[in-house]
Parts: C-alpha cells; structure tokens; sequence
C-alpha cells in the first residue's frame, strides 16, 4: 500500500497491482464498449477504441480527483477518443481493413446471422444521421437506461438540455426509421 495513493473511487488502481487492474476493466468495460458501438462510427473496430480509452485512462490516472464519477471520467475519455478517431477516419479506414471473406465462407453463413448484422449496422447508419448531441443522449439514456440528470453529469449539460435533445433525438428517429427499407 503507498502512502500517497488517493481517496477516491479508483483508489484501488494504485495499490491493488494486476488485481486492481483485472478490477478496473472488469467494472467498466461492458459500460465502454456499449459506448463505443453506440456512439461510434460503425466502420470503427470497437475493440481497438475501447483498449484504446483503457490505456489512456491509465495514462491519465493521476488526473482523477475523484470530483467526478469515474463513469463519467470514462466517458468523458471515451468521447476524446472517438473524436479522434473520427477525424482520423480515412487512417482508420486503412487500418482497419479486412480480406472480405471467401465465397465458401460467405454461403456457410447463417441467413440470420446476416440479417442480425445488416439490421444492426442500419440503426448504427440511422443514428449517426442524428446531430452528435442528440445521438449521445438518445444513446444514454434510452439505450443505456441512465436518467436525465446522470446523463446531464456525464455530458456536462443541463437537465434541460438534455430532456430537449432527448426529445429530438427521438422524434428525428422515428421519423428516419420509417424510411429505412432494411429495418421494415
């Protein structure tokens, strides 16, 4: 145990070793990643952004004072990072291309799996037409579940903001998927 080590909710990363490492991800991975799909562009490879927010977190692990939630420290760290891969989507593009898939593997498919991910990728296509603002909070808190006022922490914005953004969001929705021919 260090004697400098903080009081605050990541405490344990400072004293804890591998097991508060293995704690960390464990807590806040699932919670990442669903950020990551959700928030992100759909060519992006979640994986790679989300190892790429655990090791910043890490990196930046000093800067926690614990004044904020470490969700929403996360979060905050999570929604840097998908900005930067944003802008570096063309980069991105090349790093994360793939030999398609031989026809052989392509017909041992099952039509279900197919249409799952086709599905999947539309709503993704559909939320990225939102605005970035009324995505994220169309994302958190009817995807995700969080209240209006955990939503307002995690983004900085007033309960008020968020209730209009949410509304949008959802109304700018509806109306995009009852245009979609892959989701009707």
């Amino acid at each position: 145990s260090r004697d400098d080590a903080p009081n605050h909710e990541l405490a344990y990363l400072f004293t804890g070793g591998a097991e508060g490492l293995d704690r960390f991800y464990r807590e806040y991975a699932p919670q990442v990643m669903s950020w990551v799909i959700r928030l992100g562009d759909p060519n992006l490879n979640p994986e790679d952004i989300a190892n790429d927010v655990f090791t910043q977190a890490l990196e930046d692990l000093d800067t926690f004072t614990g004044k904020q939630s470490a969700r929403a420290w996360l979060y905050r760290l999570t929604h840097s990072s998908l900005k930067r891969n944003k802008r570096n989507k063309q980069l991105a593009k090349l790093a994360f291309w793939r030999p398609k898939a031989t026809a052989a593997k392509q017909i041992a498919r099952n039509q279900r799996e197919q249409t799952t991910f086709r599905q999947r990728r539309a709503v993704q296509k559909l939320l990225q037409a939102l605005s970035p603002a009324s995505r994220e909070a169309l994302v958190l808190t009817d995807l995700d579940g969080l209240s209006v006022s955990e939503v307002s922490e995690l983004t900085g914005r007033t309960v008020s903001q968020v209730n209009k953004l949410v509304h949008q969001a959802r109304r700018d929705f509806a109306e995009k998927l009852k245009t979609d021919k892959q989701l009707q």
